[in-house]
């Protein structure tokens, strides 16, 4: 994620959504988008929108940022709940927040 001039934040799609999660997280998902999809789609969109409610003025706008991805395992831990999914993203550096949000609605959907 990165802020452009205008203040805008941006993220791009990852190539491969999986790259920054371990695959423990990923084996957690894989039965939360077989049981809970509806729910775990919730818990991403009220994150999203949280990260735009946000104030980022704070959040360098150096533009190293752009086109880095997301560090490999990431998105790491058990999770059970879409209330886990939420609790790793939000133990996810604002830095990185919008990109571990956006990899994990991509591959749900």
């Amino acid at each position: 994620m990165w802020i452009d001039d205008a203040g805008v934040l941006k993220t791009v799609a990852l190539p491969d959504p999986t790259a920054p999660m371990t695959s423990g997280f990923r084996d957690g998902l894989d039965v939360l988008i077989a049981q809970r999809r509806t729910d775990l789609r919730t818990t991403l969109d009220l994150a999203e929108e949280r990260v735009f409610d946000s104030d980022w003025s704070n959040l360098p706008k150096d533009c190293v940022y752009v086109a880095s991805p997301p560090p490999i395992g990431l998105l790491r831990g058990a999770i059970v709940t879409p209330e886990d999914v939420a609790r790793v993203i939000a133990e996810v550096s604002p830095r990185w927040r919008l990109d571990a949000i956006m990899a994990i609605a991509d591959y749900v959907d």
